[in-house]
């Protein structure tokens, strides 16, 4: 199930026969998890189908030599705002 939000740029998703689908049609992947131990599969996913990651440190967790390399790290709010900006810029550029 995908429910459209059109202008607001985003969509919602129901259960989804794999992973494969959702990602397909994602640019761009939030994990803003504030609380957890070990490694986070959805950013491992997010990554592996080569799509930008935004997380917070604790989504993050184990995969640190990747800051700003392979990922963006939201330390605040804000930075989840921002970094959201600047990729769909460059998504329109692109």
């Amino acid at each position: 199930m995908l429910k459209s939000h059109g202008s607001r740029g985003y969509s919602e998703n129901g259960e989804m026969p794999n992973l494969k689908s959702i990602y397909d049609l994602s640019d761009i992947v939030i994990n803003p998890l504030t609380i957890g131990t070990g490694l986070k599969i959805k950013s491992i996913e997010a990554l592996g189908f080569s799509k930008a990651l935004i997380s917070t440190s604790v989504g993050a967790d184990g995969l640190e030599n990747g800051i700003n390399s392979a990922f963006l790290l939201a330390t605040m709010q804000m930075n989840f705002a921002m970094y959201l900006i600047q990729l769909f810029l460059i998504l329109i550029l692109i």
